[in-house]
């Protein structure tokens, strides 16, 4: 195992369909698109949705392997997980991390660890002592606070 972490970027997702294909520059920043387009090692919440979105990301800017080539795990998180029998733990999924490999963490829409099982792992990898990148996207709780006319300091 490496002495040096990877680093764990948040990879925020489109909040929908509409806003793929043509429109994923408008919806997400070019850092954050070539961020993304860099990574090999992926924790998913789950993997069709992943491989789309990425499909998209390599129209716009080259993935550094192809989709097949990436190593894509899936969390739902824990309580999911044990409903349906998988033992598997946030640490688990973060090898990868722990062997010196950047990984990107990405929600089915939104941003990672934001009403999602993905603080679970940013958790875990800051217990590793793992740097951990948000990268800057689109969150629905964000823009309902922004629509909503409440006020963003007490709400």
């Amino acid at each position: 195992m490496s002495s040096t972490l990877g680093t764990l970027f948040l990879i925020p997702n489109t909040l929908g369909d509409d806003a793929r294909d043509e429109q994923l520059p408008w919806v997400l920043p070019n850092e954050t698109i070539a961020q993304t387009s860099r990574l090999t090692h992926w924790i998913v919440e789950d993997a069709k949705t992943a491989r789309a979105f990425l499909k998209i990301v390599d129209s716009v800017s080259p993935l550094a392997c192809t989709i097949q080539e990436m190593q894509m795990s899936e969390w739902r998180g824990v309580a999911r997980n044990a409903k349906y029998g998988d033992a598997v733990k946030p640490i688990d999924l973060l090898k990868p991390l722990m062997a010196g490999n950047d990984m990107g963490l990405m929600s089915e829409a939104g941003v990672p660890g934001v009403a999602d099982p993905g603080a679970e792992l940013v958790l875990a990898a800051h217990k590793l002592g793992a740097k951990v990148k948000p990268l800057v996207g689109p969150s629905s709780i964000l823009l309902g606070l922004m629509a909503s006319g409440l006020n963003g300091q007490r709400f």
